[in-house]
């Protein structure tokens, strides 16, 4: 389990608290959202889940292993990792299947499950074929599934998503969110930063992010309930599409919503 306890952190350059109290968990298997206005200091606890940055109090433990211990460090970040928005910032190779071989050599695998795990990010990204193409040649698209390729090959057990499909088209933010599905699915814990609360259709439950401190829980059946807190505060405007997937009761399960076709029936329905 991914606990944070009683975190605060700021930064050197203020004596201000960007994060205060901060206190949540992150299950095996559990999909959560975290949302918050841009500057709330959402990427600070993406950076804190797995040792990037480090508590100024409290802890931050995986299994009861706290990042502040230097010796846990390398088991956290194995096992916890991080998919910003920026693909080129992240991007260490020269090619393709040397980008997506880097992390696992990392881990001292032997050649035959580090290509193993290779061919099997590739289909599940749908990147078969780019392998000798040099990340920079490729599209911003392409470069955001191999960076999401990247992480999976390590094998996560939690994935932290800091707005990673902000900068994308709808039609393929919701295409690699099929894949974050999936994989949540088979047992992978997921972290999704996020200020679009359109996120919130994915999730079993959400933190809102709020001058340095976080609400309570909501759960499932509380999200509308967020929806109108956003709105009513100025924090963030949900559009009127978030609102009606919203009250449709969709859940990742139908991804019903992912269909035109099927959701424009199911409004009739309604």
């Amino acid at each position: 389990m991914l606990e944070f306890k009683q975190v605060e952190y700021s930064y050197k350059s203020t004596d201000d608290m960007l994060l205060s109290h901060i206190n949540f968990t992150l299950a095996p298997g559990e999909f959560v959202c975290l949302l918050g206005k841009n500057g709330s200091g959402k990427s600070t606890i993406a950076k804190l889940a797995n040792g990037l940055r480090l508590p100024l109090s409290g802890e931050v433990l995986l299994d009861g292993k706290k990042t502040l211990e230097p010796q846990n460090l390398f088991h956290i970040r194995s096992r916890v990792q991080l998919l910003g928005q920026d693909p080129a910032s992240q991007i260490v190779s020269s090619t393709v299947f040397e980008e997506l071989c880097f992390g696992p050599c990392n881990l001292g695998l032997d050649e035959t499950e580090v290509k193993k795990r290779v061919a099997q990010v590739l289909e599940l990204t749908e990147l078969n074929g780019l392998e000798k193409r040099s990340p920079e040649s490729l599209s911003g698209g392409e470069q955001q599934r191999l960076m999401l390729a990247s992480v999976l090959v390590m094998k996560p057990e939690y994935l932290i998503l800091d707005e990673s499909f902000s900068m994308l088209d709808p039609v393929l933010a919701k295409k690699l969110m099929s894949i974050i599905v999936k994989i949540n699915k088979s047992g992978v814990a997921i972290l999704n930063i996020s200020h679009n609360p359109q996120d919130l259709i994915y999730s079993d439950s959400a933190l809102l992010l709020k001058e340095g401190t976080l609400s309570k829980t909501f759960k499932r059946d509380e999200f509308r309930e967020l929806l109108e807190l956003l709105d009513a505060e100025g924090l963030i405007t949900p559009g009127s599409y978030t609102k009606l997937l919203m009250d449709l009761k969709l859940t990742p399960q139908d991804e019903i919503f992912m269909n035109p076709e099927s959701l424009a029936k199911k409004i009739m329905k309604a």
